[in-house]
């Protein structure tokens, strides 16, 4: 069940038909610039009286529903864009994206996003949704639920901050909003994100070469990759069969998952 509408934070007070010297529908919505309630008014005299009731509801209806989205006509005075459906423009980032970004970083954003796009639909948020609707308040909601992750660490923290920041710097580029959401979040420090390492002990890596020996030899094979070839955990990952020269003993890094994007050969060494 949705903790909250799509758009809880666009405040307004629902158009009405209002009779006076003038007959016009009328509504309230926040000024985000102001931030402060507007009138707006729409004269519907110019309508025929024989339709005037039909077409009156039908604009009340259609005006409620876009408020109850997230639309504001006074952002839209200056970010037409910004009532594009926010899930077409995660859509059309990684479409770009993908015209200019290693495999790798492509990984990295499809998976960013589909978490970020499952998150949301669990709190009422669907394609229908615009970009517009998604608002600091919301933002940090997210940004709390990864911190209060217990499998998420600081520097993990810190790499989802990363990327939403440069998402939506890059949708505010792209006209769809004026400010980014992420933008005042701060960085986990560095004490936080610092890589504990120690060295282990003959002993403890005989016993550990025994252990894998034994239980788990495609994993002894990956750490002997590593430490005696220098390859990176994610380089080993996207190794193929044919980057595996068995007779000269070398393993091929190519280019495309090497990350400083050179080619190079590893000399496997007589263990």
């Amino acid at each position: 069940m949705s903790i909250f509408k799509p758009t809880p934070y666009i405040d307004f007070i629902p158009p009405r038909l209002t009779q006076g010297k003038e007959l016009y529908i009328s509504y309230s919505v926040r000024d985000p610039y102001s931030n402060k309630m507007r009138r707006v008014r729409i004269k519907v005299k110019h309508i025929p009286a024989a339709h005037r009731k039909m077409t009156v509801r039908k604009i009340i209806l259609d005006l409620t529903t876009k408020l109850n989205l997230g639309w504001n006509p006074f952002v839209e005075q200056d970010f037409p864009r910004a009532y594009s459906y926010l899930f077409d423009v995660f859509d059309t980032f990684l479409s770009i994206k993908a015209k200019e970004s290693k495999e790798n970083s492509m990984r990295s954003y499809n998976s960013y996003i589909k978490i970020f796009r499952q998150w949301l639909i669990e709190r009422g948020f669907d394609d229908k949704t615009y970009v517009c609707a998604f608002t600091k308040t919301i933002a940090s909601l997210f940004m709390a639920s990864i911190e209060g992750d217990d499998k998420i660490t600081a520097r993990t923290y810190n790499n989802y901050l990363k990327f939403f920041k440069s998402l939506f710097n890059w949708i505010k580029d792209h006209g769809y909003i004026g400010e980014n959401p992420f933008e005042k979040f701060k960085k986990k420090p560095k004490k936080l994100t610092k890589k504990i390492r120690r060295t282990l002990t003959d002993e403890e890596r005989g016993k550990l070469q025994a252990y894998l020996s034994e239980n788990n030899p495609e994993y002894l094979a990956m750490c002997l990759l590593c430490y005696y070839c220098f390859i990176r955990p994610k380089e080993i990952a996207l190794l193929k069969v044919g980057d595996i020269d068995i007779i000269n003993q070398q393993v091929i890094i190519r280019g495309e998952i090497a990350k400083n994007d050179n080619s190079s050969k590893r000399t496997i060494p007589d263990v």
